[in-house]
């Protein structure tokens, strides 16, 4: 059992998250009119890394004649998109947005697994940090495959009733754990890792599971 349970679990949990969220927010209000360029492969000056090479595969993918390499296609095809619709220059923000909901989404993990006060000290904590928020800056696939990730998270929790919106559980948030994991897979290689704790998991304590 949580240790959240208790009649005013969930109120608490509602206003810590609510709080988060305002702060994330702002973060985003704050930082987003300085990440539109026009320009972004020339003039975006938060460039770093392989941002460059992550672009130019996003641009071979719309069919422009510039160097392929062959990176993991989900940020690529985003960025593809983007560039056909004439709003490339938007793409640091959804950068930036995929990492703020990262964070309340892994406060939302994390309070079905302590307190919501443990929880929301570890998710501010990280709200406050300014490594995160360089390294949210850049044009990388890390931000969206952590997002992916954590989603993947929550439906594996919520396949056993571990969140209120779910409460029910059963076997379809499998699937939705297994398509945001696949997603995140191919955003970025770490997550190919992730079916060895999914696996001890359900041979763990889900093994019921495996005959459903």
């Amino acid at each position: 059992p949580s240790p959240s349970t208790g009649p005013s679990a969930p109120a608490r949990s509602q206003f810590y998250g609510w709080v988060l969220a305002g702060v994330l927010a702002l973060q985003f209000a704050m930082l987003a009119p300085w990440l539109i360029y026009p320009a972004l492969n020339l003039d975006y000056p938060f460039a770093a890394g392989d941002s460059w090479d992550w672009i130019a595969n996003g641009l071979a993918h719309a069919g422009e004649r510039v160097r392929f390499s062959g990176r993991p296609p989900l940020l690529p095809m985003v960025i593809a998109v983007l560039h056909r619709a004439d709003a490339l220059t938007y793409l640091p923000l959804l950068n930036l947005a995929a990492v703020q909901a990262t964070v309340w989404l892994w406060f939302v993990l994390t309070s079905r697994l302590t307190t919501s006060r443990v929880a929301f000290a570890v998710a501010a904590g990280v709200a406050a940090s300014h490594l995160r928020l360089d390294n949210a800056l850049p044009v990388m696939a890390d931000s969206m495959a952590v997002l992916l990730l954590v989603l993947a998270s929550l439906a594996f929790v919520a396949a056993k009733g571990g969140l209120r919106v779910a409460s029910k559980g059963g076997p379809r948030w499998y699937l939705v754990a297994g398509l945001a994991g696949g997603a995140s897979a191919i955003t970025q290689q770490a997550a190919l890792l992730l079916p060895l704790p999914v696996a001890i998991s359900v041979l763990a304590s889900r093994r019921q599971d495996l005959r459903g």
